[in-house]
C-alpha cells in the first residue's frame, strides 16, 4: 500500500511537469525502500540509467517475489504438519474424526457466489466490480463476508478489505491505488479460515435454521 502510495504520488508530481526521473529523485526513492527491496533497486540503478518507472517496477517484482516466497513456506509448513498428523495417527492406530471439517468462509468457499461456477471460490474470481456488487445486492449476501444469514452490519468478521482496510469483501474494492499485481491474490497472505467470530456467527446461524425446520 505504501509503495502504490508513493507511485501514485510521482505520477500526480509528473503531471505539473516535475521530472520524477531526476537522479536526485530517484535516489531519494531508493533510500526510502525496506532493505530487501533496497539492495536491488540500487544495483538496477547504479546499472544503466533506469526511469522511475523501472525502478518502481522492480520494487513491486521484489514485493511480489517476497510474498509468494512467504506464502510457499507457510503452504510448505502446513503440508509438514498435516503429514506428521498422519503419521502419529497411523502409529497410534487412532482414526481421524470424519466429521471435523475445516472452516470455509463463504467467500472462500466453492462454488463461486458470484457466477455460480464450481471451479473457483468468490475470492478467485475476476469477474468486474460492478458485476459482483451488483449479485451481492440481488442475492442480498453481505458486502464483508458474504454470507446470506446476516448484513454487512452485523457481520462478525474480523477480516477486512486487503487494499483500504474499510469493511467489505476485497473484491468490492473500487480504491485507485489498488496494485494489479495483487487483485484476487489476498487469500494467499490471509488465512480467512482462521476467523473464529465469523464461524460461530455462522454455526449459530445454521443451527437455529435447522430447529426450525
Amino acid at each position: 500500500m505504501s509503495l502504490n502510495s508513493f507511485c501514485n504520488i510521482a505520477n500526480h508530481l509528473s503531471c505539473y511537469n516535475i521530472d520524477i526521473n531526476d537522479q536526485f529523485f530517484l535516489r531519494n526513492f531508493a533510500s526510502i525502500l525496506p532493505d530487501t527491496m533496497r539492495k536491488k533497486v540500487i544495483r538496477m540503478y547504479h546499472a544503466q540509467q533506469s526511469t522511475f518507472k523501472e525502478l518502481s517496477e522492480l520494487a513491486f517484482d521484489v514485493l511480489q517475489e517476497k510474498k509468494c516466497s512467504e506464502w510457499f513456506d507457510s503452504e510448505k509448513s502446513s503440508e509438514i504438519v498435516e503429514e506428521a498428523g498422519k503419521s502419529n495417527t497411523l502409529e497410534t492406530g487412532n482414526k481421524v474424526n470424519s466429521n471435523v471439517k475445516q472452516f470455509l468462509p463463504p467467500c472462500i468457499a466453492q462454488p463461486c457466489l458470484y457466477c455460480d461456477k464450481e471451479d473457483h471460490s468468490a475470492s478467485q474470481c475476476t469477474k468486474a466490480v460492478d458485476f459482483k456488487v451488483n449479485v451481492v445486492i440481488k442475492k442480498k449476501l453481505c458486502f464483508n463476508c458474504l454470507s446470506q444469514s446476516h448484513v454487512v452490519k452485523y457481520c462478525k468478521s474480523r477480516f477486512r478489505c486487503y487494499y483500504c482496510k474499510a469493511q467489505h469483501f476485497s473484491g468490492h474494492c473500487v480504491k485507485k491505488m489498488m496494485n494489479p499485481m495483487t487483485i484476487n491474490q489476498f487469500t494467499k497472505y490471509c488465512n480467512m479460515s482462521d476467523d473464529e467470530g465469523l464461524e460461530t456467527q455462522l454455526a449459530r446461524h445454521t443451527t437455529v435454521k435447522s430447529l426450525r425446520h
